[in-house]
């Protein structure tokens, strides 16, 4: 169904949080948000990623064109590092201003 509205969070009482939890009971499943546009360029999943195979634990962006039933992984976040899900897929600068090993 149309949402009637948008959805708002709003916190009205001073030193307190206004906080949105998804919460998924199960460890092997994800817990996410979709940002979809209708007739849009492209739609984003950001994703607490379930333990499937291992890879739990880190945060996760992904985008689609069309659908989100098949999101495309892109970028990968820990606790310590910050990755592309494919090598070489973006570049962050100019190589003359990047750190040399």
């Amino acid at each position: 169904t149309t949402p009637a509205t948008n959805l708002h969070i709003r916190e009205t009482t001073p030193l307190e949080s206004a906080n949105l939890r998804i919460t998924n009971n199960s460890i092997y499943e994800d817990a996410a948000v979709e940002l979809e546009r209708v007739g849009g360029n492209m739609n984003w999943r950001i994703a607490n990623v379930g333990n499937n195979n291992g890879l739990g634990g880190h945060l996760s962006f992904q985008s689609s064109p069309i659908s989100m039933a098949n999101p495309t992984e892109r970028y990968h976040f820990t606790t310590t590092t910050i990755y592309p899900h494919f090598d070489n897929e973006i570049n962050l600068g100019k190589s003359g201003n990047r750190w040399l090993d």
